[in-house]
């Protein structure tokens, strides 16, 4: 007896665990739990040890798995195809042809970021309601006003007429459903399980949207709706004051300045009482936009080529690193391609072919954001709001079209969204549409050339297999949104550099608010030919820079119609930098390359700390407020991460902000723009633009600047003692901050602690609450054309999606003290396949 009660005792305590598990199970898929007011999804299934998260979990590093892993793909491939994997995850895809190598890239891209594929698309199609319910309907109609779904329908038409690009997405999309029809329930990644939905197959459409989401990331802006909101808050003649760009002169503009350019070929005319009916229009055009929809403000890159002529080796060296939006998994997916059509390496996009930002035998190419203006917003009068008729030219027309967009909403639900297809672009804002529900929106269309004739993706096949110069500047013709500066560097020697996209010809400030669509005049009045956008071929200072800069001087005949304030901003700082240290410097290295992409000289404190300091009152200040300054007279002006003065002079300048302007921003109905240290260096320098601001803010109208200077300064003491007494004072302990998963659970994300700021050369932008990461550079590439190819890459995560495997943030660390990865570039003709840095192999056969 007591043998049984032993034995039964210990069988309970072997099931105990089990029993508890479907016990927990069973409780949680029949329960929904909330947190901080949302309610998550149900978690049954997500513990379950059959095929929740658990069997997500990777061995470290799992390298030795990879040995030698034949793939048997049921004849989708006309050869067998080789992966070699270095240490890094990195795959290098060895094919006997071009569809084969996608079919590969379709395959490995779906095996490690198949959620962040799906989960884009979905945003970018505007489909989130489908599996995740009414809360994410705003955003959905959003993105299906905007019409990403509508441009990428459009882009697939194109695509249809292009049988190298259509056979090369869709050998893709198969190589990526190859792998999704090969998942069970188990196998899919962990986003899946917490969402409880299922992936689908990827299509041509999927990829495009995935294309149209980093347009509109780019390139979808709508600063002009926060400029004419401004205006309307402002009145023209302060927001001109305050705001105005058109007389900045930009010391280095992207083509060195004095370049000379052809006389243009498209001549465009101010429409007659454009002050009345644009300038100084009283009928107050108002849009609601939500700005936590809208792309980061200062979004940015880098990219700068140097001429063999200015480095050590007497070779060109080209160096490019993207700021975009600071997530887990990576923006980004490394990647080598071979084929006896191409050698390409670089940054590939998830959900995308090709190589976007990299190199191959002959030369290397990336990008950094154009800050032109290609999108115009139009105000209409509508007569009809269920036919839309609307006025043009003084008759009522109907739309050319009426786009009827269902959104599915879990659980059973629709909404229905109804655009209008004008010949002002889509009608993306109308009253029914009301994003923030603070305001009423007056009708406003969006006109983008994104929505049209859009073959872009066909120049990044063309780069990856191009050979010269010429092949380049074919390549590029094929581009026409967003707007991108196109950096450029070959083995033979020439450096380059072109501003491309379809431009719209534009008159004087057309593009800063939203047009009148009733007046006459106002419709675009042509297009810049390709061969008038903005170029420099081996200049004369043997080195080219872009930061989003202003692509030229006054020499260049057209308006160029920047992103309003934004442009003359954040990129003045960066490009100053750059461009002053290339300028004096001779014999450079690779290793002279990362330290310049790692700089983190603040130049814009220069500008504004001594105007700061000579405004306070030194006689005024207690013994711990003269301390505090003598810590910002101390700065030596670098955003590092052991620096105080950084620090001190961010919680300044933010503090500035809210004596300054918040109370104007605070009393608008919509969202305006936010100044930043540019302005302030101006309002502090200029008595007009400062009583400007005291005409708007009731707060200061009987203040100095020095009392104002003073005030923000006093205010800030009791942060920075606190801060200061637990040591969590200096930039990199005040700045420890989440690198955030796409879903910003944090338990998804990282902590880091980045060196550098938004005004620096290594750029880092934190959200307002100060507690994630915002952007970053997404990818660090530098090439030097030596014989063979000397090039380093890092990016701030890992190759893998899944959070379980050891590549899903193994780089991060490595990116954060500024280290790079030395490239493996296999060659050509295979002599290099038993490399030892590449151990690690899969074999895909057809038979």
């Amino acid at each position: 007896m007591r043998f049984y009660q032993h034995t039964m005792r210990i069988k309970i305590l072997i099931l105990l665990p089990l029993i508890i598990t479907i016990y927990l199970i069973t409780k949680l898929n029949s329960t929904t739990l909330t947190y901080k007011g949302n309610a998550l999804p149900q978690m049954g299934a997500f513990f379950s040890p059959f095929t929740g998260f658990w069997q997500n979990a990777e061995p470290a590093k799992k390298m030795s798995s990879l040995h030698n892993i034949k793939v048997n793909m049921a004849h989708e491939l006309s050869g067998e195809a080789h992966v070699f994997m270095d240490s890094n995850f990195i795959p290098h895809i060895v094919a006997d042809n071009d569809k084969d190598a996608y079919f590969i890239q379709g395959y490995l891209h779906a095996k490690n970021r198949l959620w962040q594929m799906d989960f884009i698309t979905r945003v970018a199609g505007g489909r989130l309601s489908e599996i995740v319910g009414r809360k994410a309907l705003t955003s959905d109609i959003f993105f299906r006003r905007i019409g990403l779904h509508y441009a990428a329908a459009k882009m697939l038409q194109v695509v249809a007429k292009n049988k190298d690009l259509q056979e090369s997405i869709d050998a893709y999309c198969k190589g990526a459903n190859f792998y999704i029809n090969s998942l069970q329930e188990k196998d899919y990644p962990v986003e899946f399980k917490l969402l409880k939905y299922k992936p689908e197959l990827w299509t041509p459409m999927h990829v495009l949207l995935m294309l149209e989401y980093i347009a509109y990331d780019l390139g979808g802006w709508d600063l002009n709706l926060l400029d004419q909101n401004t205006k309307n808050v402002l009145g023209y003649d302060d927001f001109n004051l305050l705001f105005n760009t058109n007389d900045y002169k930009d010391p280095y503009p992207i083509i060195p300045a004095n370049t000379q350019f052809q006389s243009p070929s498209v001549q465009v005319h101010l429409p007659k009482n454009v002050e009345k009916n644009y300038y100084y229009n009283n009928n107050k055009v108002v849009v609601s936009v939500d700005s936590a929809l809208l792309p980061l403000e200062n979004y940015g890159s880098n990219n700068w080529a140097v001429s063999g002529k200015k480095t050590l080796s007497g070779k060109p060296i080209l160096c490019n690193d993207p700021h975009l939006a600071a997530t887990l998994p990576s923006c980004f997916y490394e990647n080598q391609i071979t084929t006896p059509q191409q050698n390409v390496y670089g940054a590939s996009l998830p959900g995308v072919p090709f190589v976007v930002i990299g190199f191959n035998d002959s030369m290397a190419f990336g990008m950094t954001n154009g800050t032109r203006m290609q999108k115009l917003h139009y105000a209409l009068k509508i007569k009809d709001s269920k036919t839309l008729v609307y006025e043009y030219k003084g008759k009522w027309v109907n739309p050319e079209s009426i786009i009827t967009e269902v959104i599915a909403v879990r659980g059973g639900a629709y909404d229905t969204q109804r655009i209008a297809v004008t010949k002002f672009g889509l009608l993306t804002y109308t009253p029914q549409y009301n994003e923030t529900g603070d305001c009423k929106n007056e009708y406003v269309t969006t006109q983008w050339e994104n929505y049209e004739n859009n073959e872009s993706a066909f120049t990044f096949w063309l780069l990856d297999h191009g050979k010269n110069y010429a092949d380049y500047q074919n390549a590029l013709n094929y581009f026409s949104a967003p707007a991108q500066n196109f950096i450029y560097a070959d083995a033979t020697g020439n450096i380059a550099i072109k501003e491309q996209g379809r431009f719209p010809a534009l008159w004087k400030d057309q593009a800063t608010f939203v047009l009148p669509g009733i007046a006459p005049d106002y419709e675009m009045q042509g297009y810049i030919p390709n061969s008038e956008n903005p170029t420099s071929l081996n200049p004369e200072q043997q080195y080219l820079v872009s930061t989003n800069q202003i692509v030229a001087d006054s020499k260049y005949p057209y308006e160029q119609g920047y992103w309003g304030f934004y442009a003359y901003t954040y990129p003045k700082y960066r490009n100053e930098v750059i461009n002053e240290i290339l300028d004096t410097s001779s014999k450079i290295t690779v290793q002279d390359m990362m330290r310049l992409q790692n700089n983190v000289f603040n130049k814009a404190s220069k500008d504004l700390l001594p105007l700061l300091i000579s405004k306070i009152e030194e006689h005024q200040l207690t013994p711990k407020e003269e301390a505090y300054l003598q810590v910002l007279k101390d700065w030596n002006g670098y955003d590092s991460t052991t620096s105080i003065g950084a620090s001190t002079f961010a919680f300044l300048f933010e503090k500035l902000i809210n004596v300054f302007y918040d109370p104007i921003r605070s009393a608008s109905p919509v969202t305006i723009i936010t100044p930043n240290m540019r302005m302030f260096s101006y309002v502090l320098t200029n008595d007009r633009a400062f009583k400007a601001l005291q005409r708007h803010n009731t707060t200061i109208q009987n203040a100095t600047a020095s009392d104002l200077v003073l005030k923000s300064f006093q205010e800030i003491l009791p942060t920075l003692d606190s801060l200061s007494k637990i040591k969590k004072l200096a930039w990199g302990a005040y700045r420890t901050q989440l690198l955030p998963h796409i879903l910003q659970i944090p338990a998804f994300g990282t902590h880091v602690c980045f060196n550098g700021s938004v005004y620096t050369v290594n750029n880092i932008k934190a959200f307002d609450d100060n507690r994630a990461i915002a952007s970053i550079p997404a990818y660090r590439m530098i090439v030097e054309f030596t014989n063979p190819i000397t090039a380093y890459t890092i990016m701030p995560g890992g190759q893998s999606g899944n959070m379980g495997s050891y590549f899903y943030n193994n780089e991060v660390s490595r990116f954060q003290n500024g280290h790079y990865n030395r490239v493996v570039f296999l060659t050509k003709n295979g002599n290099d396949l038993n490399n030892a840095l590449l151990p690690y192999q899969y074999t895909f056969s057809s038979q």
